[in-house]
């Protein structure tokens, strides 16, 4: 038999030999879960406690002006709605299902948006209550940019990965019929 009638032998075989499942979409959709648990019930438990015990640990909360008070609530239905964003994105990613990148696209874009948000009023309700010391200003500045930071890593980190060209075809293959 010649070489050249092997090759479509060889490529055939090839072909059919199944690629290896990539581990990452469970890694994130575990850890996305993990995260996104957490955050849910957080928000569920200070709501509740706010409501059922007069105010209790948030009676700050109470005490704010109407637009405070406003932005503060608001921030705290979308921070429980990327919450639910980023289980469902990561229960759904584990699933190998392409509405798991949307998901977590999503989170992480109203993430970024809202960290930005409430660290920029943040850091304006610093400046604009200043301790006489400026020393203390700016460990309390510095102090916040470290915790805006630390929550910013992960919806950046989702970002990044899901707009690369390679995950971006692995997501489309998994809807793909299988031939």
């Amino acid at each position: 038999m010649s070489r050249a009638s092997k090759m479509p032998e060889v490529a055939l075989a090839a072909a059919t030999r199944a690629r290896p499942r990539p581990t990452w979409p469970t890694i994130i959709g575990v850890l996305s879960i993990v995260l996104g648990v957490p955050s849910l019930l957080g928000l569920v438990l200070s709501f509740c406690t706010f409501l059922n015990s007069g105010g209790g640990p948030l009676l700050g909360l109470a005490q704010l002006s109407g637009l405070v008070l406003a932005v503060n609530v608001g921030i705290g239905f979308w921070w429980f709605g990327s919450a639910f964003l980023l289980f469902l994105g990561g229960i759904r990613l584990i699933q190998r299902h392409s509405s798991g990148r949307t998901l977590h696209l999503f989170y992480a874009w109203i993430a970024v948006s809202l960290i930005g948000a409430y660290a920029s009023i943040w850091l304006v309700s610093i400046l604009t209550c200043a301790p006489d010391g400026r020393i203390a200003l700016a460990e309390a500045a510095w102090q916040g940019i470290r915790s805006w930071l630390l929550l910013i890593l992960y919806p950046a980190f989702l970002i990044l990965w899901f707009m690369r060209p390679p995950i971006k075809q692995q997501v489309l293959e998994w809807e793909a019929p299988a031939m």
